[in-house]
């Protein structure tokens, strides 16, 4: 059996953009619930500072839900579904293009 099938460079810029927004997301909300913790503990905070970091770290969250979801091959358009070991497979399961 042979080498797996390689990404061109447009694909696998394609791939690294598409990752980049997914990890950019997870971070986003893990900021914004240690953010939205603080300030439910200090007493001082406002109710629409409360509200306005709750809002974006919803929006984060289905953010990193629905691209981590939408998660395509490059190649031949399948879906990734949801991984057990990281953010994508090693390989595409319809076509076999190496993905890492």
């Amino acid at each position: 059996m042979g080498d797996p099938a390689r990404l061109t460079e447009v694909q696998r810029r394609k791939l690294r953009l598409w990752k980049r927004l997914v990890v950019v997301c997870v971070a986003g909300s893990g900021v914004l619930m240690l953010a939205e913790l603080a300030l439910l503990l200090w007493p001082g905070a406002g109710r629409g500072l409360r509200i306005s970091v709750a809002g974006a770290l919803v929006e984060f969250v289905v953010s990193a839900a629905v691209l981590g979801g939408m998660g395509r091959c490059p190649a031949c358009g399948a879906r990734f579904g949801i991984q057990s070991q990281g953010l994508l497979p090693s390989r595409c399961p319809r076509c076999g293009v190496a993905l890492g």
